[in-house]
């Protein structure tokens, strides 16, 4: 069964990193399936496998976090989240379990090596085609990154399959069993891998790869000194030279890189890219929401916006659905409890394996070394990869970590040993049980995820359309029969609102629109976080005049964003629903309640990013004054035309300003002021003159008759001996 559980093991490792290496967890079904069915065939194995006590601690200790991680997930505010992070569990205890089995088998062994080094051959022969070809995808339609990945989309990812495959392979290739040739083979490979990584130009890769290899050298030096091997004292001797080929393939990496990204070559620029330091600055502020649970599956996608600062971090771009850093993403969304778990985890492993690699047990056969080697340092290279990227989010990720878990736990008693099953039974009996409860948990989920990649291959991978199309809308309904989600509501909210643009003006238009408003409120059911449904959603009730429904979600909107304006754009999408709203009131001569509209806007507009808003915030005051002034209210309207005057591009207004002013210096002159009035009459010449374009609806003859009137009083009251007055200073 060993050998059946290593096939299907390489299948789903394949199906993984070929059309699972994404964050949308239906991607992940066709893989599952397989790793499934390898941890149920694996069972028997597992029910054979020898423990010892620290066999038993670790697994104690592994069903503890486990079982936390497992908690935490279910009691999760967004569920469709704690699936994919169940998922990824599911996926590494399966993994580890699977490798813990095969290792049992020197045949069932071979075959995973074997199939893991053909894949990483692949991947590498993909990175040299990307290398020339930098729009070359071998399976999907494009990729995001124009860096070389390999299969993956984004480059990080693709550097993380490379470092632990490669020291995966690296281990069996030096201190493993088999032909020499094999051996030889597997060398190359893993070397090709790990040069390869260079080229994806990701720093914290290179950096992983350098941190790997001291930790590989420093292992090989133990096993060395321990075997007494003759190699031992020429490795003694060359670590000067190791050494040196560590900082200057790190220096040389690192300075290609940022030469490559348009940057000023050198480590002066390295950290440049400090948007991962205010991401890691803010996760820390979300862990003090709820330090010891955490806040949930990914809950620093929408917690992480409560604490952005625009002054400290910067305008924000895109939405930071990920920390950048995996165990501080798991402190942030599992809390102490769960970080301080997986710490302890990974701990006692690294020095069981280092401790065996010093001091083999006497019952052991021949000590694994080739596991221990090969785990440990593709532990220590993913797990540097995982500070600068969400690598362990993705399936491939989670399942190389379970592999480089499995690998650096084994304790292998020799053949025929008389200590068989008979000891710790209860304990072999919770590993076929995790195995079993994995197993199951993982098919069905493999199965509705396979289903919608039938459904979705075209909508999301194929060559897509962006005119609307009712073949989406099929498939994402048929996807949405098998498995709800937010993320597909909202796909599909997105065709209807295409579909009811395309058909404007028809009663199909209607029926569209409203479909689309119908998936974007269920995608808010399923995950009420979700700033991008909120607001999409308060435009389209905007666009429907469905007033008081759209400013509730507008609202919901802002409070849901934080400080996260550019991200999402609350404040001012709002402020154009509030100028739409008040200018629907002034065209009904309701000047009271269109002022407050525009008032609300002038205050929503004020907290919106300046850059983008600034045309916004000069049509919102324009409107603001003409309101004012329609209500008779001329110094609060000039106040309203003078904010707009101030803003770049708003220069137009000084007409409306001096129209104005021409108004109340006529009033104050009928008043008997004509001091304070030719003081008015003045301020709106100057104003005029100020004014290089006029505003919309203004022509060039209206502005020549408002100078010559001014010019005819100022004439006047100028021959007639007055001298102006301010008449904020009388």
């Amino acid at each position: 069964m060993n050998l059946l559980s290593a096939s299907l093991f390489v299948i789903a490792l394949i199906l993984a990193v070929v059309l699972g290496p994404q964050t949308r967890p239906w991607t992940w079904g066709p893989s599952l399936i397989p790793l499934a069915l390898a941890v149920a065939a694996a069972l028997p194995g597992l029910w054979k496998t020898r423990l010892r006590g620290t066999d038993v601690c670790l697994l104690i200790l592994g069903i503890i976090t486990a079982g936390w991680f497992a908690f935490r997930a279910s009691i999760s505010p967004v569920k469709e989240f704690a699936i994919s992070d169940a998922l990824l569990l599911g996926s590494a205890v399966g993994s580890f379990l699977v490798m813990r089995a095969i290792a049992e088998s020197e045949r069932a062994t071979k075959i995973f090596t074997w199939g893991l080094a053909s894949l990483l051959l692949a991947s590498v022969g993909v990175i040299i085609r990307q290398l020339f070809d930098a729009n070359y995808v071998p399976v999907f339609h494009s990729r995001p990154a124009s860096f070389p990945s390999g299969f993956f989309g984004h480059y990080n990812e693709g550097a993380n399959f490379l470092i632990g495959a490669s020291f995966l392979l690296a281990g069996s290739a030096f201190f493993g069993a088999g032909h020499r040739l094999s051996r030889w083979l597997w060398a190359l490979i893993s070397l090709a891998g790990l040069v390869s990584v260079y080229f994806t130009r990701s720093r914290g890769a290179i950096l992983a790869v350098a941190v790997g290899v001291a930790v590989f050298f420093v292992l090989a030096l133990m096993i060395g000194k321990r075997k007494g091997a003759k190699w031992f004292a020429p490795l003694i001797i060359a670590i000067p030279v190791v050494g040196i080929l560590v900082i200057g393939f790190l220096y040389q990496g690192w300075s290609s890189s940022q030469e490559v990204r348009l940057q000023q070559p050198g480590l002066e620029t390295l950290m440049d890219n400090s948007i991962r330091l205010h991401l890691l600055g803010i996760a820390f502020s979300c862990i003090t929401l709820h330090p010891l649970l955490g806040g949930g599956s990914r809950s620093f996608e929408w917690e992480c916006f409560s604490f952005w600062d625009i002054k400290q971090h910067g305008l924000g771009g895109p939405q930071p659905k990920m920390a950048h850093n995996e165990l501080i993403q798991a402190f942030t969304d599992y809390g102490i409890i769960g970080g301080a778990l997986l710490i302890f985890l990974l701990g006692f492993i690294a020095v069981f394996a280092v401790s065996k690699i010093l001091f083999p047990d006497r019952k052991d056969r021949i000590p694994p070394d080739a596991l221990y080697i090969g785990g440990l340092a593709g532990l220590a290279g993913m797990f540097v990869q995982s500070s600068f990227s969400f690598v362990f989010h993705l399936l491939p990720g989670a399942i190389l970590l379970g592999i480089c878990l499995g690998r650096a736990s084994v304790s292998l008693f020799p053949k025929g040993h008389a200590t068989l099953q008979s000891g710790y039974s209860w304990a072999r009996a919770c590993c076929v049980g995790a195995g079993f409860f994995t197993a199951i948990f993982l098919l069905p989920w493999g199965w509705k995820g396979s289903r919608l990649m039938v459904e979705l291959w075209p909508t999301f991978f194929g060559e897509r359309s962006e005119s609307p199309g009712e073949s989406h809308i099929d498939a994402l309904s048929a996807a949405i029969n098998v498995w709800p989600q937010s993320t597909l509501y909202k796909e599909r909210a997105i065709q209807w609102h295409r579909l009811s643009t395309a058909e404007a003006g028809t009663p199909a238009s209607l029926e569209s629109s409203n479909a689309a408003i119908n998936d974007f409120l269920q995608a808010l059911l399923l995950h009420p976080y979700d700033g991008i449904a909120s607001i999409n959603l308060a435009n389209l009730l905007s666009s429907k005049g469905r007033n008081e429904e759209a400013e509730s979600q507008y609202l919901r909107t802002i409070e849901l964003q934080g400080g996260m304006e550019h991200g999402l754009e609350g404040n001012y999408y709002f402020s154009q629903h509030l100028l739409k709203v008040g200018s629907e009131y002034l065209k009904k001569a309701e000047f009271e309640k269109a002022e407050t509209a525009l008032t609300q806007a002038a205050n929503h507009i004020d907290k919106a990013v300046i850059g983008e808003a600034r045309p916004l915030k000069i049509s919102i005051f324009e409107t603001l004054g003409i309101a004012r002034e329609a209500a008779g209210k001329r110094t609060k309207a000039l106040e309203a035309y003078d904010t707009a005057a101030s803003i770049p591009g708003g220069e137009k207004m000084h007409f409306r300003s001096a129209n104005i002013l021409s108004h109340m210096a006529a009033s104050t002159w009928s008043n008997r002021e004509p001091s304070e009035a030719l003081f008015l009459f003045k301020l709106a010449k100057v104003r005029l003159n100020s004014s290089n374009s006029l505003p919309s609806g203004i022509s060039i003859t209206d502005k020549q008759k408002l100078l010559a009137y001014l010019d005819k009083n100022i004439e006047f009251l100028t021959g007639a001996r007055v001298e102006p007055i301010d008449p904020n200073k009388k």
